[in-house]
């Protein structure tokens, strides 16, 4: 069309190759891998390959286009559960559905739970809740939990007594809560889960806003995928006491795009991920049991990197990964002990769940949580935004807003310029 560049040779081809790989992506499960190949090959375009192991090593192009996105345009699609990788694609600001409202004269409060304080996470998501809320004129209370369930039960019964308009909680079991929630429904206090989904978390929550945990998990994979070239033995470590960590979308993502890879899986429990002699443990005996593994992936340890990593190197063969910690993990590889970060958009996930709060608060339902982000990020050495070694998250959130502004929508439905909350975080 006039006034229109054309796309230049390698975005046609990407275009073809995206095409081609939705083909594919359309047949049967069972037969995805092998039709995948075919189709790529039909288009023109081969897997590339790097030394042969197992099945053979080679990969999709689809894993160099996901890593890509994650590192350049943040990456979106659904945010729970094994996905189409044909719905994987940098965020648009369409997806943000933010509902109109104005705090003024409302003398509104919200009760913010987090999960524990030796979480990053949880404290810098609860953090810039409150900061959030603050810029609207509402005010809130931080309530923080220790992974156990006497201590989600405390954290929502100081909750219950705050009074507050609405609950958000981040990461906290809602089956260990049973009675705080039932007790907040008596009283029409809605309970948003924060970090979590229905399927994951349970509880019948009045609303959720997944950590889209999925998406960062299909990020670790792409690139475990590129950096290896395909000639990768993965050990996959799931964690059953926290669902909506969703490692199953990560090691199908990694079946899907490098056939030839390797993997293992196994699993890590609440104490080894809190605690750092259960790590290091953990750490040795799977080293020593799978002596070839190239990445060790632990579902979470991000309340402990430095003792995984030193129980690696003490072994002295495989890499460490750990997806979805945010800054500490950025820290963590700045220090040599991690090859690159992932993590979900934790100030996305904090306006979300205001937001959520907000429909609750004012009679309207809350969005489903399909519809609610946030989007998924891959920092390496090379895009990374910050080269310190504290964890600080202000460069980290500074840079997705760079990428993709998931703050504006928000300030235009509440009428208040909320920019101002990353642009100051250190």
């Amino acid at each position: 069309m006039p006034g229109q560049s054309r796309p230049g040779t390698a975005e046609r081809k990407d275009d073809m190759v995206m095409m081609c790989v939705r083909r594919a992506w359309r047949r049967p499960l069972g037969v995805v891998v092998a039709v995948l190949g075919i189709a790529l090959a039909a288009c023109g375009t081969s897997t590339q390959a790097g030394p042969a192991t197992g099945a053979g090593a080679t990969y999709s192009p689809l894993a160099q286009q996901v890593a890509d996105l994650a590192a350049g345009k943040l990456l979106y699609g659904p945010t729970s559960g094994v996905v189409d990788p044909a719905q994987l694609r940098a965020p648009q600001a369409s997806d943000i559905k933010a509902v109109p409202f104005s705090a003024a004269g409302k003398n509104l409060k919200i009760a913010v739970v987090s999960c524990a304080a030796i979480s990053p996470q949880c404290r810098h998501t609860s953090d810039i809740t409150a900061a959030y809320l603050a810029e609207l004129g509402i005010a809130s209370q931080i309530f923080s939990s220790d992974y156990t369930p006497a201590g989600n039960q405390q954290a929502m019964n100081s909750a219950l007594a705050y009074q507050p308009d609405a609950i958000i909680e981040y990461a906290v079991a809602p089956s260990t809560i049973g009675a705080q929630i039932a007790e907040a429904q008596s009283r029409r206090i809605p309970v948003i889960g924060g970090i979590a989904t229905k399927a994951t978390d349970g509880g019948n929550l009045d609303a959720y806003v997944p950590q889209g945990s999925n998406l960062y998990q299909i990020a670790a994979a792409a690139q475990m995928t590129v950096a290896g070239r395909g000639a990768v033995n993965v050990h996959w470590l799931n964690a059953p006491e926290f669902p909506q960590l969703e490692v199953g979308a990560g090691t199908a993502f990694l079946k899907t795009v490098c056939p030839g890879c390797g993997l293992s899986e196994g699993t890590e429990t609440a104490a080894q991920v809190t605690n750092p002699v259960q790590m290091g443990q953990l750490v040795t005996s799977i080293m020593r049991a799978n002596p070839d593994t190239t990445y060790l992936t632990l579902a979470s340890a991000c309340a402990d990197l430095q003792s995984a990593a030193a129980a690696l190197r003490q072994q002295q063969r495989g890499t460490l990964v750990a997806g979805g910690c945010g800054s500490s993990a950025i820290a963590a590889m700045n220090a040599g002990n991690l090859p690159f970060a992932t993590g979900s958009v934790e100030p996305w996930t904090a306006l979300a769940s205001i937001d959520q709060a907000l429909r609750l608060i004012s009679g309207q339902p809350a969005l489903p949580e399909s519809e609610t982000g946030p989007a998924a990020y891959l920092v390496t050495p090379q895009n990374t935004p910050d080269r310190g070694t504290t964890g600080d998250y202000g460069a980290l959130d500074r840079w997705t807003v760079s990428l993709f502004d998931y703050v504006a929508p928000y300030s235009a439905a509440w009428g208040a310029d909320l920019s101002g909350v990353v642009a100051s975080e250190k």
